[in-house]
């Protein structure tokens, strides 16, 4: 007997005209009975953007959980990781009439 469930949920919308928020959290559970295969994650996402004129500020954050198991392993394979990122962004445009 396989099973899997998947799911997921995510926002994008401006907050205000300069301010740009976006982000997602998704789940993620898988078994197979016969190979004796098992995964478990969730993981998320958040992004804030800051924009000014041609300058972008964007401030985000990952994070992920993620446990798995199969035959012949020791141990259930455990990974948590998190990754913090600041960017700047410039934008350049060239009009073409």
């Amino acid at each position: 007997i396989d099973r899997s469930l998947f799911w997921s949920v995510g926002l994008d919308g401006s907050l205000r005209q300069t301010l740009h928020l976006s982000g997602w959290l998704r789940s993620e559970n898988a078994s197979a009975s016969r190979t004796v295969f098992n995964q478990q994650a969730l993981s998320a996402f958040g992004r804030l953007e800051y924009r000014l004129r041609t300058l972008n500020f964007a401030l985000e954050y990952r994070r992920s959980h993620s446990r798995m198991q199969y035959p012949g392993m020791l141990g259930p394979d455990a990974f948590a990781g998190r990754q913090l990122r600041f960017s700047v962004v410039r934008q350049f445009g060239v009009r073409v009439r």
